[in-house]
């Protein structure tokens, strides 16, 4: 699976954007004929950032929801953190900011829970700079300093 991923990038990086995500989509298939979760996960999360990288506003969204979805099955908090991430900066890139705040809020929640005060604050200053460009400058100060302390 390492191998799959880091030469889906490789392509991607070569700028052979049509190669890298056929080799993702084949990954997909093997994940799903080897009933291999993670792999599927980690190959839908493979297939999201060739779509950030090529085509921001096609499946990048889709693609990291699906990783999500799996991701809660094995439970592991660690990735769903990362993923609520990712989700919240696609939806602040396509400037859904309603959606991008409940990914971060949710980001927080998990932070919380693991004593992640670096995520925590992250995501804090993250939803100010959203409230900064819906020009709420008061809300945002307001998530800045939460940030802070």
């Amino acid at each position: 699976s390492e191998v799959l991923h880091n030469d889906i990038f490789r392509l991607s990086d070569r700028g052979l954007k049509d190669e890298a995500f056929a080799l993702a989509v084949r990954a997909k298939a093997k994940s799903a004929e080897w009933g291999d979760v993670r792999l599927r996960c980690a190959t839908y999360q493979d297939i999201a950032f060739l779509y950030k990288r090529w085509e921001p506003y096609q499946g990048t969204a889709y693609y990291f929801e699906l990783a999500l979805d799996i991701a809660y099955q094995y439970a592991d908090v660690i990735e769903i953190k990362s993923l609520l991430f990712e989700l919240a900066q696609v939806y602040t890139l396509k400037g859904n900011y309603e959606q991008a705040i409940k990914h971060y809020e949710r980001v927080q929640d998990l932070a919380d829970s693991l004593k992640d005060t670096l995520s925590m604050a992250m995501a804090q200053r993250l939803i100010g700079d959203i409230y900064v460009k819906q020009a709420k400058y008061d809300i945002a100060n307001v998530n800045y300093y939460a940030a802070l302390t």
